[in-house]
């Protein structure tokens, strides 16, 4: 089992980074000065790819919105004059987290900007009367791939 603050920090760690686009996500790409080009909900795939005109796949996923722009800029020089763009995440598709054990309804549910634990409980319709509330555990993915874990007691 991990500590609270090793939890904090991961949390603030990614949250510092700034969001990353995932697969499930909607973009729209605007060029300012081709707008022909503009994708609108673009959808990111399975595999962390789009697809696009003129420059076809283009893996995407684990990249900032800037990063994203950057990238596709220089991937549209040696097809476009001048490639300016912009990437905007419109539709987030991958924050979800998964609420099983003694829930009346376990389920997949979205994360929502600072969902809490108690919250997400909740929208999975509660605790079943056999559910041990001073054992709840508590798993999250880090970038390096190990899942952090932590056993709270929601009691207190």
């Amino acid at each position: 089992m991990n500590t609270i603050s090793q939890f904090n920090a991961e949390y603030n760690r990614v949250k510092g980074a700034g969001y990353q686009i995932h697969p499930g996500d909607q973009l729209d790409i605007t060029f300012f000065y081709t707008p022909e080009y503009n994708a609108v909900a673009v959808p990111v795939r399975p595999d962390g790819k789009i697809q696009l005109p003129l420059v076809g796949e283009f893996a995407i996923a684990g990249m900032t919105p800037d990063q994203a722009s950057a990238a596709l800029k220089k991937a549209y020089t040696t097809e476009l004059k001048n490639p300016d763009l912009a990437v905007i995440v419109k539709g987030f598709g991958a924050n979800s987290g998964t609420v099983q054990g003694d829930v009346r309804t376990p389920a997949e549910l979205p994360l929502v900007a600072d969902t809490t634990v108690l919250q997400m409980i909740g929208r999975a319709g509660g605790f079943l009367s056999t559910a041990n509330l001073s054992k709840v555990t508590i798993v999250r993915h880090s970038t390096g791939g190990t899942p952090l874990a932590i056993s709270l007691d929601l009691r207190k």
